[in-house]
């Protein structure tokens, strides 16, 4: 059985991205859609994405990650872990959805046991 190697993730870093896809996304629409999410690794970064088929944005993005709790709380929380080694970004998806990107320092777990919020950043 072969292992692949773990990442360092933020706790809950990806709980807010979730709710915002099903409350703006789901919860707006009256019909069927998906929400995804999915992490890769690409050189020296670790990519997270969570993202739903059915929204488009209402607003500009910059204004959108500033304003609410879920977004403005998250983009505040990567920005006080990474400062400048971070990329959050929200976007329309073509034809139709709405995408988080997320980007952060790769960082790989040496061991099976749990890290903080403070061991990720380090």
């Amino acid at each position: 059985m072969t292992s692949h190697p773990a990442y360092a993730v933020p706790s809950f870093v990806l709980q807010p991205l979730v709710e915002n896809a099903i409350r703006h996304g789901i919860g707006e629409h009256k019909e069927n859609d998906v929400v995804s999410i999915r992490a890769f690794q690409k050189q020296n970064r670790l990519y997270l994405e969570v993202c739903n088929r059915t929204s488009s944005l209402a607003d500009a993005p910059e204004r959108l990650l500033s304003r609410g709790t879920g977004l403005s709380n998250t983009k505040a929380r990567i920005e006080q872990l990474y400062g400048d080694e971070h990329l959050l970004q929200l976007c329309n998806l073509e034809p139709k959805g709405v995408c988080v990107r997320l980007s952060i320092p790769l960082r790989k777990l040496s061991s099976s046991e749990p890290l903080t919020t403070e061991d990720v950043a380090k």
